[in-house]
């Protein structure tokens, strides 16, 4: 029998909650080391905070607060999760009645998953101590059943080992070191009176590379698709598969395969029906093996694109490419700096193969699919990894030397792509808008949200330097940018500057209920020098992290 680990209390918390007005609240978070917040909005009930904050005393022990409020944000309950040394916040799903937060920090033998009742914020807790070390890939919840995605893998200390004992011995401890990998599948039933576990293993061997793709649940139908793929030295060894996930209990695998030896890199599973599923996602071109000639060929083409197939009773029905060279209006390229000068055609050769370069490195978050009359409507967020070089001082046989480290700096969002297949997966047309300087996140998870409108036309909402703006996308054109509402501070003397992106970004939307959206980031506040009176929060520079409400008129 399972154990409650985890503490609740419903007491003081480490950080003041202000609210300012009825359009906005803000989370001071000027004296902490860390912060992590996570939002979950629960329709016309209000929404439900979680947070981890460690104040200035070192011996406090480290714990999440929960604040729910209503939609005028009025406080209405409180608590505080205190969870097992080690573990942070990874993940945050729901259902119709409860949240389920997942407490598990990198590669670790242990997890906790925690049943918060959305009305009474009553908590059920469920912890795992596995016998292998586990790494987190995704969370879904269904019916009171929370599935989590998992790879095992080997002791972290031993693979440092065998590779600094690798060096020095041209790399055979390496060549001879066989560690296996499994992709795990854990089943949590809080139905019953103690949350119990179902594990499946879905794949696994020795040296297999596993590539987690996809973890998407159906409502409707009651069931998860989970979608990855297996490489290894052996070609045989290599496939895309999905399996569904049904009570605990996994089916047999379906394998996906592209056409002229591309690879799937990224992707999303839809059931259609009980028997039919729709997947889509983005290809890159594999030269691996493929003569120089061939090789530098591909160099100077789009190295990737989208690919739609339907798999109906095992069987692949239909797959479709669509390169990113065939885009006529959503172009691949970074937005530039400077929008004064004139590109020469020596520039614009360097832009091409920028372009070519960033599609190497591109990568998209899709949103479901949508099926419409006789179209496949695809939602994708563009994203690439950035990063920034530091310069530091280590010491060397004692002496000092600077060395230059490459520093993530997290996934810069581009903007927003819609595409269009006829229901024989033949591409259609495409649209999109990028954004100069869109979020920067640890998160790969979509950043904006949308709703359609009239005339067919796709309605973009997102969060940008301080502002919510709004776009609509039609087939054949995008309308201009709409400034919906200014984020507001305290008061309006007080300047807000962007907080710091490479600590943490933490800037968007989130549907609310009715018309009514939340959007949330994390700011930084000057100090007030013209204020006749200063209280506390006016003598100093702050952070906070704040949540607005706005509302979307159609």
């Amino acid at each position: 029998m399972k154990k409650l680990l985890l503490l609740i209390v419903i007491s003081f918390s480490f950080i003041k909650l202000q609210a300012q007005d009825q359009d906005r609240i803000e989370f001071d978070i000027d004296n902490i080391t860390y912060a992590e917040f996570k939002l979950v909005p629960i329709g016309s009930d209000g929404a439900i905070v979680i947070y981890y904050a460690k104040g200035e005393d070192k011996k406090a022990v480290p714990s999440y607060n929960m604040k729910k409020i209503d939609v005028n944000f009025k406080q209405t309950g409180k608590g505080v999760i205190i969870p097992q040394a080690g573990e942070r916040l990874a993940e945050v799903v729901t259902d119709n009645a409860n949240v389920y937060a997942l407490f598990m920090s990198g590669i670790t033998k242990h997890y906790s998953i925690v049943k918060i009742d959305k009305a009474t914020l009553k908590t059920t807790v469920y912890r795992e101590n596995n016998e292998k070390y586990m790494q987190f890939d995704a969370m879904e919840t269904l019916n009171g059943q929370v599935n989590l995605s998992v790879k095992l893998v080997p002791n972290p200390t031993t693979e440092m080992l065998i590779g600094c004992i690798s060096m020095p011995l041209c790399f055979i401890p390496y060549l001879l070191y066989k560690p296996k990998f499994y992709l795990n599948v854990h089943a949590v039933d809080f139905n019953k009176k103690t949350a119990t576990k179902k594990e499946l293993t879905l794949a696994g061997g020795k040296k297999l590379r596993l590539n987690y793709l996809d973890f998407t649940k159906n409502d409707s139908l009651g069931v998860f698709d989970v979608m990855y793929s297996i490489s290894s030295n052996k070609v045989e060894d290599k496939r895309v598969v999905i399996r569904e996930i049904n009570k605990g209990n996994a089916s047999k695998e379906k394998v996906i395969k592209l056409p002229n030896g591309k690879d799937v890199y990224s992707g999303r599973v839809f059931s259609l029906s009980a028997t039919e599923k729709l997947v889509f996602g983005q290809f890159k071109v594999n030269t691996k093996g493929k003569s120089s000639k061939e090789r530098k060929a591909a160099k100077t083409q789009a190295p990737g694109g989208f690919f739609i197939t339907i798999v109906e009773n095992d069987k692949q029905t239909f797959t479709k490419l669509t390169p990113f060279s065939t885009f006529k209006n959503f172009t691949m390229s970074i937005p530039s700096a400077s929008k004064s000068k004139k590109e020469s055609k020596g520039k614009s050769k360097t832009k091409a193969k920028r372009d070519r370069m960033l599609q190497s490195i591109l990568s998209f978050a899709f949103h479901n699919v949508i099926v419409r009359d006789d179209e496949i409507i695809i939602v994708a967020e563009p994203y690439y990894p950035t990063y920034h070089t530091e310069y530091r001082v280590v010491y060397v046989n004692g002496k000092p030397t600077t060395q230059a480290v490459t520093v993530f700096d997290g996934y810069r969002f581009l903007g927003v792509v819609v595409i269009a297949y006829d229901l024989e997966g033949n591409f259609k047309w495409e649209n999109g808008f990028k954004i100069a300087n869109g979020p920067l996140s640890f998160s790969t998870k979509c950043k904006f949200d949308y709703y359609e409108v009239e005339d067919d036309g796709f309605k973009i909402v997102y969060n940008a330097m301080g502002k919510i703006y709004s776009k609509i996308i039609y087939n054949d054109k995008v309308a201009d940018e709409v400034e919906l509402t200014k984020v507001s501070t305290k008061t309006t003397d007080k300047k807000v500057v962007n907080y710091g992106s490479r600590v943490t970004e933490m800037s968007g939307t989130d549907y609310w209920y009715d018309n009514y959206y939340l959007a949330f980031g994390i700011q930084t506040i000057t100090a007030d020098k013209k204020a006749a009176k200063k209280n506390e929060d006016d003598k100093k520079k702050r952070k906070v992290f704040y949540l607005n409400r706005i509302e979307i008129e159609n």
